[in-house]
């Protein structure tokens, strides 16, 4: 959970290839992206010396409230609650090459005014890829 990132020791960095830290929200997404060096982008660095993979879970959907920029500002991957890792290309026209290395079962948040192509809507289809779009 976010809130046990900060206990002190490495045993869990020796252990984990893959660390997933649930519970986060908008304050811990903001942290992350300001650039400024706090404890938790310590610990994250410190994983990282260890050779640690982070992934970032949501306390909920993210529907409301997550900022798609962030998603596609963010260094580790993103998953809603129900484990989908969420994914938005920062685009105009969404194309083929765009999503042709998107995870299976993921979901692709959009904005309606981006533009997609026919290759990429069948391909998302194929990977049984969900769309959201927020205006």
């Amino acid at each position: 959970m976010q809130k046990e990132m900060n206990t002190s020791g490495d045993r869990l960095f020796i252990k984990a290839k893959t660390v997933r830290i649930k519970a986060v929200d908008c304050i811990f997404l903001d942290s992350l992206l300001s650039g400024e060096i706090t404890e938790i982008q310590k610990w994250l660095d410190r994983a990282h010396s260890y050779g640690v993979e982070i992934e970032l879970e949501l306390f909920d959907s993210g529907a409301p409230w997550l900022s798609y920029e962030q998603i596609a500002e963010l260094d580790y991957p993103l998953f809603s609650k129900d484990g989908k890792q969420l994914v938005h290309i920062p685009e105009n026209v969404i194309c083929f090459r765009d999503v042709v290395l998107l995870q299976l079962g993921s979901t692709l948040c959009k904005y309606k005014k981006q533009l997609m192509t026919t290759l990429a809507r069948e391909e998302l289809q194929k990977k049984q890829i969900e769309i959201i779009e927020r205006v």
